[in-house]
């Protein structure tokens, strides 16, 4: 057995700041108004350090007490009570409040808003959708594609709570949307969906196999796929039993519709809807089989249905509405107030006032000051961040809503410096989209028109994969219309109450005739230059250099102050790509997420906590005289430590692990790996986890091992070594490996029907059929008439 190499070190990788847990134990509740309707705590994320509250009373302790060389302090007591005197008496109080207000900000005091709602527990669904030609047919009025389509819209607008994805199938299946919450646009989508009139036959097994690939890392508890079709499975690379094998092993449930009469119907073809004949002349009829969709349904523990007409399509999809419905539950939705910030800023002003008013007016203590200057620089230091790392305390949850608009156009083929502008581009989306975590996201085509090809989602995945799969001329009206593609992608925004922007990556250039319209300027846009001022020539779809009659090549320039003129237009800003780093780290850095207290931040606090208890500890008058150098001396030694252990932990966890690795010690370098994910920058984590799980492979511990190549995975999508791990280490685990099938070999009956899939043969399976994005492809656009000044 071998495991694919460690890498030492890689391409910067794009992933996001890992969002910590939420709190496992809290402290009881104190009960106060709410905002909006909700129920507001108090609560504290570790609420057993409120254990070291009586640690406070140390300064009421009092001192050893020392013979007075005055006889007598009657004169004393008859002097007039000052303002001084009655400050004198506050210093006690003041170093109380500030030990007791430092504890409370080692617990981390949260101020939680409850809103409890009544919910049903969302279901991830795949719709799989035949649209070949025998749906063309009419003995369904108006047709089966019309009345198959507009009952599963129907179906889709009453799952609300619900991640519904489509799949279009004929002779190979066409991916519509991956599983999204917002289905507004998707259904707008399907209800235009028409038949595929080239004949082109029905791959069911390979459609089931592309749907199970969208639902296999869903989170969800209940996952299903409706496959709904009114012919036999007569293309494709997977036959419908082993997909409906590897569902099972998956536990996925398929539910199965036969549409369409069983003596059959005439298949309509091409433009003009003649019958299909068979050889000999005779019409060729649409046959339905129940046979293998009942197979289907009965191997995943699903359902099997006949719809013969529109009402009864409909009656079915309500039937199997009703079997996916999961239990109404009370939830809750909870918004964190962290009250981190006010309590360190608390804490500050209490050191000054030791500092300022003891010190130095009163002089109380006239052999402090060393140290209260140092204590107060060295919590100061808690306010300003590690270098690379996002803000130390923990801010709202909520990310903002960004509208990402990415030029398709001819020209996005240019390669203009080693790469081509659209590479440029999806790199750049992709390292937004996994550095935060917490915002929603919508994709907008830009050709000669925009084009919605994902509704706003949370659904980041369902983002890259459209993402991944952009070519140029996708879009089919031709031309480049960067506004028309801005105003497109601000009507997938919500009115929600987050913030909300535009994101345009383009080379700028406008090649419609049509005058751009206006923009509004309630939401910016930030626009992303695509190519060179110098510009690029643009490439056929062979690759060949395009050009004019003339014999001139059409070259592309990137257009400055196009782009500038939308972002100042908008408030927004034009961002220039720094170097070779993505031109969205600006955005990055303002939106990303605060993270909760470090480990370097929590070591500042104790230490702060541990200087204030070490100085108001009662000790003898001998042990004062050198006590109050001694934290003075230790305090400035950490600082210099500190800010080394703040700026290369990172580094050494991370190299500790790689020398244990290279010595053979791999649960050493696991652990040293462990240590390394909570500290090092959110872009490396990736690359840690992946580390991490192979070491714990190496050492033979497969479960844990699964778990961090598994996150791996979520930060590196696609990543080979990880998916080659990952499947050693699911091997280990007890699933043994498909025996007689090689690579390229299809799946079919003959090769064990009735022996069970394991999940890492089903894996295998859904994953070996690519499937094809919807969208016109660039033949299909280069075909259109062109109405354009240049056709690109």
């Amino acid at each position: 057995m071998q495991q694919s190499p460690r890498r030492d070190q890689g391409a910067p990788l794009c992933t996001a700041s890992q969002q910590h847990g939420r709190y496992s134990t809290l402290a009881s509740y104190i009960v106060v108004p709410g905002r909006s309707g909700g129920q507001m705590n108090f609560t504290f994320t570790a609420p057993y350090l409120l254990w070291l509250l009586p640690l406070a009373l140390l300064p009421f302790i009092p001192r050893r007490r020392v013979s007075s060389p005055l006889s007598s302090l009657e004169p004393l007591r008859r002097l007039k009570n000052t303002w001084r005197l009655r400050f004198y008496r506050l210093n006690s109080w003041c170093a109380a409040l500030t030990i007791a207000v430092l504890i409370l900000l080692l617990a981390d005091p949260v101020q939680r808003e409850t809103h409890r709602t009544t919910v049903r527990e969302g279901v991830d669904l795949m719709l799989v959708l035949d649209v070949s030609a025998s749906l063309g047919a009419t003995d369904i009025l108006p047709s089966r594609m019309v009345a198959a389509r507009n009952a599963a819209a129907d179906f889709l607008a009453e799952r609300d709570n619900d991640r519904v994805g489509v799949i279009l199938f004929s002779g190979v299946p066409v991916l519509l949307s991956p599983p999204v919450l917002d289905k507004g646009h998707l259904i707008a989508r399907l209800r235009a969906v028409e038949a595929d009139r080239s004949g082109t036959g029905t791959a069911i097994g390979d459609a089931l196999a592309t749907a199970l690939a969208r639902l296999k890392d869903s989170p969800a508890q209940s996952k299903a796929v409706i496959l709904l079709t009114d012919g036999r499975s007569n293309r494709g690379s997977i036959t419908p039993r082993a997909a409906a094998r590897a569902a099972a092993a998956l536990g996925i449930r398929i539910y199965t519709i036969g549409f369409g009469s069983l003596q059959g119907s005439e298949i309509p073809l091409g433009s003009s809807g003649a019958p299909a004949r068979l050889a000999d002349g005779s019409l060729l009829l649409s046959a339905l089989e129940e046979e293998p969709l009942l197979e289907i349904a009965r191997l995943t523990g699903g359902q099997h249905f006949l719809a013969s007409s529109g009402e009864a399509l409909r009656d079915v999809y309500q039937r199997i509405d009703a079997l996916e419905k999961s239990p109404l539950e009370v939830k809750d939705r909870i918004t964190d107030h962290p009250l981190a910030p006010l309590l360190q800023r608390l804490i500050l002003l209490l050191l000054a006032a030791e500092l300022l008013l003891f010190r130095l007016w009163l002089r109380i203590r006239p052999t402090g000051y060393l140290l209260d200057l140092v204590a107060l620089t060295a919590f100061s230091l808690l306010l300003i961040p590690p270098p690379g790392a996002g803000p130390i305390l923990r801010g709202e949850q909520n990310g903002p809503d960004l509208a990402l608009a990415i030029d398709v156009s001819a020209s996005m083929a240019c390669n203009d410096s080693g790469e081509t502008r659209l590479s440029l581009a999806q790199r750049d989306v992709r390292t937004l989209i996994t550095s935060l975590p917490n915002s929603r996201f919508s994709l907008t085509l830009v050709g000669g028109e925009g084009v919605v090809q994902a509704p706003l989602t949370e659904d980041r995945e369902a983002i890259l994969f459209f993402v991944d799969r952009l070519l140029p001329r996708m879009v089919a009206s031709p031309g480049s219309a960067p506004e028309e593609g801005i105003l497109t992608a601000l009507s997938t925004l919500s009115s929600a109450g987050r913030e909300r922007a535009v994101i345009l990556l383009s080379d700028g250039e406008r090649t419609i005739p049509t005058p751009a319209p206006r923009l509004p300027q309630s939401i910016p846009v930030y626009t992303i230059p695509l190519g060179s001022v110098a510009g690029s020539p643009v490439l056929q779809v062979n690759g060949q250099v395009q050009r004019d009659r003339n014999g001139a090549a059409f070259i592309s320039q990137r257009d400055d102050n196009r782009l500038r003129q939308i972002a100042a237009v908008t408030q927004g800003e034009m961002l220039l790509r720094p170097d070779s780093a993505p031109a969205t780290l600006a955005l990055i850095e303002r939106w990303r997420p605060p993270e909760l207290l470090t480990p370097p931040a929590l070591w500042w606090l104790w230490s702060a906590l541990g200087l204030l208890l070490l100085r108001q500890f009662p000790w003898s008058r001998k042990v004062r005289g050198w006590s109050a150098w001694v934290p003075a001396f230790t305090m400035l030694t950490l600082i210099v430590s500190a800010c080394g252990h703040i700026i290369e932990r990172d580094e050494n966890d991370f190299d500790n692990g790689m020398r244990h690795a290279k010595n053979g010690a791999f649960e050493d370098a696991a652990r040293a790996f462990a240590r390394a994910i909570h500290s090092l920058p959110a872009n490396e984590r990736g690359l840690v986890l992946y580390n991490q799980g192979t070491a714990l492979l190496q050492a033979g511990a497969a479960a844990p091992a699964v778990t961090a190549l598994e996150q791996a995975l979520l930060l590196l999508p696609g990543d080979a070594a990880a998916r080659t791990n990952l499947a050693l280490a699911l091997r280990l685990l007890g699933d043994h490996p498909a025996s007689g099938s090689g690579d390229g070999e299809r799946q079919n009956e003959e090769s064990s029907v009735d022996a069970p899939m394991n999940r890492e043969q089903a894996l295998q399976l859904v994953e070996a059929v690519k499937p094809q994005v919807f969208a016109e492809t660039a033949s299909q656009a280069e075909s259109r008439e062109r109405t354009v000044e240049k056709d690109w």
